[in-house]
């Protein structure tokens, strides 16, 4: 995936839309924007909680 790329965020067994903003050197972690429970949020993330959205 690359920056700027939308992507959807695992949460509970849920999906939220988000914006990839960058990804650590070793791919082990990507920060991302997105929405949750009425909140804006960017957080570095596992990367095994965020795929490309389709």
């Amino acid at each position: 995936m690359q920056p700027n790329s939308p992507v959807l965020v695992e949460f509970d067994g849920e999906s939220v839309p988000g914006l990839l903003l960058k990804v650590k050197d070793d791919g082990t972690s990507l920060l991302v924007t997105f929405e949750r429970e009425g909140r804006v949020s960017t957080s570095w993330l596992p990367a095994d909680t965020v795929r490309a959205a389709p």
